[in-house]
């Protein structure tokens, strides 16, 4: 019968949770539109137009990025 190692298997489990969480450094494609975005919105731009109007200045993202980068940003 193989003996089952808690401790062992739950430091592996946290190593990779640290590993997943680690923050990254890089920027994003967003942030140098960062003033036109917020004043659009502001302006009452949706997710969708925002996306079209990136889309325009040949940046492809879903709206689901947009909406996260708002949500972390603004």
């Amino acid at each position: 019968m193989k003996h089952f190692n808690l401790e062992l298997i739950l430091q592996k489990l946290k190593a990779k949770t640290i590993l997943r969480k680690k923050k990254r450094y890089h920027s994003s494609q967003l942030d140098d539109w960062r003033y036109e975005l917020i004043e659009l919105r502001q302006e009452g731009a949706t997710f969708n137009e925002l996306k079209d109007f990136l889309k325009d200045n040949k940046i492809i993202v879903a709206i689901s990025t947009i909406s996260r980068w708002f949500n972390k940003n603004v």
